[in-house]
């Protein structure tokens, strides 16, 4: 058998732009992103350490909620929750 390489593997024929279908969006084209300038003093300074909840302000059924979820997780998941790495 005779051993080919890869950069001689025959290709096969492009098509035709005109044997394509076309595809016309109902849409417009989307406008390209363009940022807001701001200054650069517009951010706001970390706060740490973040205030404690007490599940008060109509937030206790939420709260409840959240500590029963949190108590069943293992510590892995807890720290993989809390820094994104674990």
């Amino acid at each position: 058998m005779e051993e080919i390489e890869l950069g001689e593997l025959p290709r096969p024929p492009l098509a035709a732009d005109d044997a394509l279908p076309r595809y016309e969006s109902p849409t417009p084209a989307p406008q390209q992103f363009q940022p807001r300038r701001c200054s650069l003093g517009a951010t706001s300074p970390p706060f740490y350490p973040s205030p404690w909840m007490d599940g008060s302000g109509g937030w206790a059924e939420a709260y409840a909620k959240a500590q029963e979820f949190f108590k069943q997780m293992t510590l892995l998941e807890k720290v993989n929750l809390t820094t994104g790495i674990g």
